[in-house]
């Protein structure tokens, strides 16, 4: 349980870096989503979910 709410804490934390960092940028980037056909996004999301998975086995096979 405590890797687990670390993870998630990391995850949160990484979340709102771009917010942080460039909160205009990403008003403009929510604003043009919807533009973005739904099969862009979904290989998108697959390519996110496929390198989350390769880091978590990575992180692992090191650890």
């Amino acid at each position: 349980m405590k890797e687990f709410l670390c993870l998630v804490g990391l995850v949160i934390l990484l979340e709102g870096v771009p917010y942080f960092l460039a909160p205009r940028g990403m008003k403009r980037l929510m604003e043009a989503i919807p533009q973005i056909p739904e099969r862009t996004l979904r290989v998108w999301g697959l390519a996110a979910m496929i390198l989350g998975i390769l880091l978590v086995y990575l992180g692992r096979r090191m650890g």
